[in-house]
């Protein structure tokens, strides 16, 4: 699979389930999910990071870990 699959399969999902956001099922998912967000990012902690209405906040909160704090 290469990159463009892997991020269409990634879309494709958050899209099926975007309307259960925050389903007792999906809070298991989406809580550990956000871990492996920062790697797939490739994130290397000069970034900045907006997070715009992605539903319950645990990316952000995740993504924050690898970002400056002296904003």
């Amino acid at each position: 699979m290469n990159e463009e699959q892997h991020k269409t399969i990634i879309k494709e999902t958050f899209d099926t389930v975007s309307g259960d956001y925050d389903s007792k099922e999906l809070r298991f998912f989406f809580r550990r999910a956000p871990k492996h967000l920062a790697s797939i990012l490739r994130l290397h902690g000069d970034e900045k990071v907006i997070d715009v209405a992605t539903g319950t906040g645990n990316a952000a909160l995740e993504l924050a870990k690898y970002l400056p704090q002296d904003m």
